[in-house]
């Protein structure tokens, strides 16, 4: 099992690639790639995906980018949920 690292951020392309060549395995929460879940940010799509990625990852690691500048709330229930 790869570690996975969660970028989130307004557009993560170059994160992505980056953290890519490092062997990592990579979610990207962004306006660009996946617009739904950007725009619906909440503490039931954030268990899901922590459930999901718990079961195919040995550690799951985030990096934020910009974009949550307003929503500080988000950012702490992902990282506790990602910790349980």
């Amino acid at each position: 099992m790869k570690e996975t690292v969660i970028v989130i951020g307004y557009e993560t392309s170059y994160l992505e690639y980056k953290i890519k060549s490092l062997g990592y395995n990579v979610f990207p929460i962004s306006y660009f790639s996946k617009k739904n879940l950007w725009k619906n940010l909440n503490i039931t799509n954030l268990e899901k995906i922590s459930r999901d990625l718990k079961k195919s990852s040995k550690k799951i690691s985030i990096i934020y980018g910009s974009g949550l500048e307003n929503r500080p709330g988000k950012i702490l229930i992902f990282r506790k949920k990602l910790h349980q």
